[in-house]
C-alpha cells in the first residue's frame, strides 16, 4: 500500500511525498561502487538515500533538488576518498592471505595414498572421508582426471591470468575476489579502481588454488575407489594408465554454448521455426550423447557414431509420440520394444529416414565449422 501511495504522489526527477500535502522527499541512487560501504556520516550505503527537502511546495522542492544532489555527490566523493586510501598492493596482500591459506590448507592435509602406501589402511580411508566431509563439492569419483566443470574453469581462469580482459568469461570473477579478499582480512569489498590491476593476478592465486585442491581430492578419490572395491593392499594405489585427458585450450568452448552461439545465430538468420524444424532433434542428441560440458575440440568419431546411431533408431517426432518430458534414447528403446511385441512387421513403427539423418550430420558438420 505504501508503495501504491509513492507512485501516486510522485512529483518526478526523484521528488515524492508519502500523504497529501505532506513533506516532499528526494530518492537517489547510490553508485554501484559504494553501495555496503562505509558512510562517512557512520553506517553504510545503501542501494538508494532518501532526503527530506524540509517543504512541502513542489515548486521549492524543485529548486533545492540541485543543491540536495550537490551536497550528495560531494559525500559519495568523501566515501570514494576514503576507500581509495587502501593502495592496490594492500589489496593484494589481502587476496595472497586467501591464496596461501588454500594452498597452505591442502598442502598440510594427510594424503591418504601414502598412508595407504604406508600400510597405514584405516588412516588412509579416514583421511579421504575427512577431506570430502570438509568439501563435500568436490568429485569423490574422478580420481584419473579433473571433472569436466574443474577443466573449464581453470582453462578460463588461465585465460584471464594471461589476457586482461579473459576475466570477463569467468562467471561470478569479482564475486568471488571480494569473497577471497574477505576471507584475506579485507574488511570492504575490493574497490572498483583497484581491480583491473589485481584481476590477472588473482586469477593466477586462484588457478594456483584449484590445482592444489585437485591434488588433494585425487588422492583421496583414488583411496575411496579402493575403499569401495574391498582391495586395500598398498599396490592398489597405483592407478591404471588410462588415456590422457583432453586438455582444453583458452579458447575452447563447449558443446552447450557452441548450440547457444548457433542457435542465435540460425534463429536471426533463419528464424525460431526453422531451428525447431531442422535442428532441435540434433541438439537435443548432443547434449544427451555427448552432454553439454563436452568440449567441442575433444569429441571423438565414436561419439558422432553413436549420436548418428541413435537418430537412427528414433521414430518421427518422439515427444509428441510419446510425452515432452522423454529423453532421445528412451524414445528410440520404446520403439523397440514396440516391434518386439508386434509380430507382423507391418505394424512396425516407422523410424527417422536415414536421408534426414544424413542431413542431421551435414548441419552438425556446418555448426562445427
Amino acid at each position: 500500500m505504501a508503495r501504491q501511495i509513492d507512485h501516486q504522489l510522485a512529483l518526478g526527477e526523484g521528488l515524492s511525498r508519502r500523504t497529501p500535502g505532506g513533506r516532499i522527499t528526494l530518492t537517489v541512487r547510490v553508485p554501484h561502487d559504494l553501495v555496503e560501504q562505509p558512510r562517512p556520516s557512520g553506517g553504510k550505503f545503501n542501494s538508494h538515500i532518501k532526503v527530506s527537502m524540509g517543504t512541502t511546495d513542489p515548486a521549492q522542492a524543485r529548486h533545492d533538488r540541485s543543491r540536495a544532489i550537490a551536497t550528495l555527490a560531494a559525500e559519495f566523493a568523501k566515501a570514494r576518498g576514503e576507500i581509495g586510501r587502501l593502495d592496490a598492493e594492500e589489496v593484494w596482500q589481502a587476496l595472497d592471505a586467501w591464496r596461501r591459506l588454500r594452498v597452505e590448507a591442502m598442502a598440510a592435509a594427510e594424503n591418504p595414498a601414502a598412508l595407504m602406501a604406508d600400510g597405514l589402511v584405516d588412516e588412509a580411508f579416514a583421511a579421504a572421508n575427512g577431506l570430502f566431509d570438509r568439501r563435500p563439492d568436490l568429485s569423490q569419483t574422478d580420481f584419473a582426471a579433473s571433472p569436466v566443470n574443474v577443466m573449464a574453469l581453470i582453462a578460463r581462469l588461465e585465460r584471464a591470468r594471461d589476457e586482461p580482459e579473459g576475466w570477463r568469461n569467468v562467471r561470478g570473477f569479482d564475486d568471488k575476489m571480494d569473497k577471497a579478499a574477505g576471507i584475506g582480512g579485507l574488511n570492504n569489498a575490493v574497490p572498483d579502481h583497484h581491480r583491473p590491476h589485481l584481476r590477472q593476478r588473482f586469477a593466477a592465486a586462484w588457478v594456483e588454488v584449484l590445482t592444489h585442491v585437485e591434488i588433494a581430492r585425487r588422492r583421496a578419490a583414488v583411496v575411496l575407489a579402493i575403499q569401495s572395491v574391498q582391495h586395500i593392499g598398498p599396490a592398489a594405489v597405483m592407478v591404471p594408465s588410462l588415456p590422457t585427458p583432453y586438455r582444453p585450450r583458452a579458447d575452447d568452448i563447449t558443446i552447450g554454448e557452441l548450440i547457444d552461439l548457433y542457435r542465435a545465430e540460425v534463429t536471426k538468420a533463419r528464424g525460431p521455426e526453422v531451428v525447431g524444424r531442422k535442428y532441435n532433434h540434433l541438439f537435443a542428441g548432443l547434449l544427451e550423447v555427448l552432454g553439454a560440458e563436452t568440449w567441442v575440440r575433444a569429441i571423438t568419431w565414436k561419439q558422432v557414431a553413436d549420436l548418428r546411431d541413435l537418430l537412427l533408431r528414433l521414430p518421427p517426432n518422439p515427444k509428441k509420440k510419446f510425452g515432452p518430458k522423454i529423453t532421445l534414447t528412451e524414445a528410440a528403446d520404446r520403439a523397440e520394444e514396440h516391434d518386439r511385441l508386434e509380430e507382423d512387421e507391418e505394424d512396425f513403427m516407422e523410424r527417422v529416414a536415414p536421408a534426414t539423418v544424413s542431413s542431421y550430420l551435414s548441419r552438425l558438420s556446418a555448426m562445427m565449422k
